[in-house]
C-alpha cells in the first residue's frame, strides 16, 4: 500500500532545497523583535510585568539583538496617549532605555495647553452659533463630543502630537 502523505510532509519535501536570502533573514529576524518589543509594551501597560522585571528581560534579549532598543523605544512610543495615563510608559523610557522624560513631559504640557485653548475657543465659536439661532441661557453648554469641527480639529491636534513625539 502506497504511503499517504501528510500536508506537512508535502510541504516539507517542496521546499527543502529553498533558503532565505539574508536580506529576508534580516527582515524575518526583526519582525520577530518587533513583535517581542509589542509584547513586552503590552504587558508593561496592563501591569503583568514591573519595570524591573522588565529592565532583566531587556537587557538580557538586547545582547542577542543590537537594534533592539531603537526597536523597543518606537514601540513604547506609539503607545504614548496625550490623553492617558503615559507614567509607565515614560518610566520604562527612562530607566529602561536611559531616555530623557523632560522632552516627552514637555510635549504632552504643551498638547494639554493647546487642546484646552482651542477647546475654549470653540466654545465660544459654538455659543455664538447658538446666539445667532436666537438660543441662549446661562443654562447652555455646548456638547463638544458632537461638534464635528471640534472633532475633526481635536484629531488634527493628536495626529500632530503623535507625529512630533515619534520625531523624539
Amino acid at each position: 500500500m502506497a504511503k499517504i502523505k501528510s500536508t506537512l510532509d508535502l510541504v516539507m519535501e517542496r521546499t527543502k532545497n529553498l533558503a532565505l536570502s539574508p536580506e529576508d533573514r534580516d527582515a524575518q529576524q526583526r519582525k520577530e523583535w518587533e513583535d517581542k518589543a509589542r509584547g513586552w509594551a503590552r504587558m508593561l501597560i496592563d501591569q503583568n510585568i514591573t519595570i524591573d522585571g522588565f529592565m532583566k528581560e531587556f537587557t538580557v534579549e538586547s545582547s542577542r539583538y543590537s537594534a533592539l532598543a531603537e526597536i523597543l523605544h518606537a514601540e513604547l512610543i506609539r503607545h504614548i496617549d496625550p490623553d492617558g495615563d503615559n507614567s509607565i510608559i515614560l518610566k520604562a523610557l527612562t530607566e529602561v532605555l536611559g531616555f530623557e522624560m523632560k522632552p516627552f513631559a514637555d510635549f504632552i504640557n504643551d498638547y494639554h495647553a493647546q487642546h484646552e485653548l482651542y477647546r475654549r475657543e470653540h466654545q465660544v465659536r459654538l455659543l455664538s452659533e447658538f446666539k445667532a439661532k436666537g438660543i441662549s441661557g446661562t443654562a447652555l453648554v455646548p456638547n463638544m463630543d458632537n461638534d464635528e469641527v471640534w472633532l475633526n480639529f481635536a484629531k488634527g491636534l493628536r495626529d500632530g502630537f503623535k507625529q512630533k513625539i515619534q520625531a523624539l
